[in-house]
């Protein structure tokens, strides 16, 4: 009897894979705008910022910050509107300061920092927050650390709302995560690694 060998997540990835210009063109219906970023750049900023611009969100929830480039993204938006943005990040000793340096004073207004794993964080994050307009998962990238926080955060998401997981190639949660709930995906390649979105 032959073995199949079975598909690696990044290939599965790969075999549904658009760009990112494609990506914001069929959710937001229009080309892109962006203020400063270059699409080019192996970042997903510009999506971030134009998909929140798209919902007009005044709600959003991220996991994992780092320097936070997505954070800045988010609040550049956010701002416009006087919006919030919760982050969870899991802390690190190595790099506490370096944890949300592009953040300006000026936006860190409209921003609120959980630094606990997710696990505890994200539950505090959505007492406070309990519906939003978009998600963005970039944290715990092991197969359970997705399938724990990826519910959370899709039920707490409004209708219409966009819920967005980068990394999706580092195993098969996001794959798994859509087929069991009917989920129909968009997944962009954006440099060496895959990011999927998800509207409501």
């Amino acid at each position: 009897k032959r073995l199949v060998k079975p598909v690696r997540s990044n290939e599965w990835c790969q075999s549904q894979a658009i760009s990112l210009e494609d990506m914001i063109l069929q959710v937001i219906g229009r080309s892109t705008a962006c203020p400063v970023e270059d699409l080019s750049e192996p970042t997903n900023g510009a999506l971030l910022y134009n998909l929140a611009e798209y919902l007009q969100a005044t709600r959003i929830i991220e996991t994992g910050v780092a320097r936070g480039e997505s954070t800045r993204w988010f609040l550049i938006s956010l701002k416009n509107r006087n919006g919030r943005l919760i982050s969870t990040n899991i802390p690190r000793p190595d790099l506490w300061l370096d944890t949300g340096c592009l953040v300006t004073d000026e936006l860190a207004e409209y921003w609120e920092l959980i630094e606990q794993p997710d696990r505890q964080a994200l539950p505090k994050a959505l007492e406070l927050m309990p519906q939003i307009d978009m998600c963005y998962y970039d944290s715990d990238k092991s197969y359970n650390g997705r399938m724990f926080a990826y519910p959370l955060l899709w039920n707490a998401l409004r209708r219409g709302g966009i819920f967005v997981s980068d990394d999706i190639d580092d195993n098969f949660a996001f794959k798994d995560f859509c087929e069991n709930n009917g989920l129909e995906p968009l997944i962009a390649k954006n440099g060496a690694r895959f990011v999927g979105v998800i509207q409501k």
